[in-house]
């Protein structure tokens, strides 16, 4: 009888009595004259999933969170049913993290073989205010930029999000982006489907472009939507799709303007460019705040179309394809996991004639789809047609609880890319130290204020980067 019990616990299940507080335990029968026992047992099945909510006055609908059960009324008890759920709820981003040990219960149901599981929730605020500030250093003039964005999760408790930011570049220029995202749409057959739509009007500023004199440069600008629909494969792997069409254009810095150029080099009218992208994104982290496990990977490949506009008329057609993957590995290094290694990669090729606003970039803490970080240098000092590159980093974690988390990070940055107006390849190799402060507010996720200061061969005298932005 107990091997019969181990081989169902094994598995995940449970029989009837295996469970805290549970009665109908196994009956043995055995009949002298045949010689035979009979084992009668009984499978514990689940009665019914209940949810509770820490915080006052949830606004969650059931249909949200039902949606996430790997398990349901009638299903056989399943350990890994449950973690299954759990894993499905964490992943919605809705909700605090949840323990398993602290936050689900089994309960004896109404009857010897069925089981009650109660999750206790905890939902993360509906209102998120964000801020991403930064400096940069151009030709011995340090200037500021930054953005503010409110977020809303949650809306009407059925995990809609919509936000709104407002920016400012290092040289005054506006930018303004909106989107909103809807989850669990049932369009092949499920509900796990989410569409996302983004409106935006963004810049590049100081950019330095070929062929239009020493030190000047420009401000690329990008005004457009996006429509988006993403759904997972897997519980860690998820596939998007991208339809994107913008007007893009070259405006000139007024703080470096360029003397004359001539009208085909510099598209100054708008040109409108569409994109057709796929991408596929691997996630495997123990933690999104600090991971010590695991690894993020994504695979993302691009397909542009349209045209440039100079400013006598002339029209250039764009054709690209634009393949990026890129890949993050964590690992704890001390028992306590609190000194950790952390290792990205990423590569990247633009084939095609594209607009100058679609090219790879490097530089800067902050990375992107389409940019690399290379804390050696200014955000976005380079752009070309290939770029590739990898970080180091030793992260150490120290709490100073309740109120914030001190990560000091020591890093080296390695990239190359190449240009359209250099021979050969950049490379440059950039080292140095960082801080991340993760200030706690009650009722807001950690805010993390950041300070980089990292040294190359382009700026020996170290680069010092200020940011609001997690790491990678």
């Amino acid at each position: 009888l107990g091997r019969i019990a181990l081989l169902y616990l094994q598995r995940g299940f449970a029989l009837a009595g295996q469970l805290p507080g549970q009665g109908g335990r196994p009956q043995i029968e055995g009949a002298a004259r045949s010689g035979v026992l009979t084992i009668t047992v009984a499978e514990v099945r689940i009665e019914e999933v209940q949810f509770t909510f820490i915080n006052p006055n949830p606004v969650t609908q059931p249909i949200t969170v039902n949606r996430q059960l790997a398990i349901h009324p009638g299903d056989p008890f399943s350990v890994n049913g449950v973690v299954a759920t759990l894993r499905n709820l964490s992943g919605t981003n809705l909700f605090g993290s949840i323990d398993p040990n602290e936050d689900v219960a089994i309960r004896p149901g109404s009857a010897p073989d069925l089981a009650v599981i109660e999750i206790q929730l905890s939902e993360r605020p509906v209102f998120v205010p964000g801020l991403t500030v930064g400096t940069r250093n151009q030709a011995g003039q340090v200037s500021v930029f930054g953005q503010a964005s409110l977020s809303l999760t949650n809306l009407f408790g059925l995990g809609h999000a919509a936000s709104v930011s407002v920016g400012v570049g290092p040289q005054g220029n506006l930018d303004l982006e909106a989107s909103y995202s809807i989850p669990f749409l049932n369009l092949f057959g499920d509900d796990q489907t989410s569409l996302h739509l983004r409106i935006f009007d963004t810049s590049s500023e100081g950019v330095s472009l070929m062929g239009v004199g020493d030190g000047s440069t420009f401000t690329l600008v990008n005004q457009g939507l996006s429509l988006g629909l993403s759904r997972p494969l897997t519980p860690n792997l998820d596939l998007g799709v991208r339809l994107e069409s913008a007007f893009e254009f070259a405006l000139p810095d007024p703080l470096f303007p360029a003397p004359p150029v001539e009208d085909d080099i510099v598209p100054l009218l708008p040109g409108l460019v569409t994109q057709i992208g796929a991408g596929l994104t691997l996630d495997t982290r123990d933690s999104s705040g600090f991971p010590t496990a695991g690894l993020t990977a994504s695979a993302d490949l691009d397909l542009g179309f349209g045209d440039d506009i100079f400013d006598d008329g002339l029209t250039n057609p764009v054709n690209f394809l634009r393949p990026v993957a890129s890949s993050a590995q964590f690992f704890a290094i001390d028992p306590q996991r609190n000194w950790v290694l952390a290792l990205r990669q990423t590569i990247g090729l633009v084939s095609g004639v594209a607009p100058l606003d679609e090219l790879l970039r490097v530089g800067g803490n902050s990375p992107g789809r389409t940019v690399l970080i290379q804390r050696g240098l200014n955000a976005e000092s380079f752009m070309g047609s290939f770029a590739a590159g990898a970080t180091f980093e030793v992260r150490f974690r120290i709490p100073l609880e309740p109120v914030a988390t001190l990560v000091p990070v020591v890093f080296a940055d390695y990239t190359t890319i190449t240009t359209e107006d250099q021979p050969g390849s950049i490379n440059t190799l950039g080292y140095g130290v960082g801080l991340q402060i993760n200030l706690e507010v009650p009722g807001l996720p950690p805010i993390p204020v950041r300070l980089d200061y990292g040294f190359s061969d382009v700026n020996p005298s170290g680069v010092l980067l200020f940011s609001v932005n997690p790491l990678f």
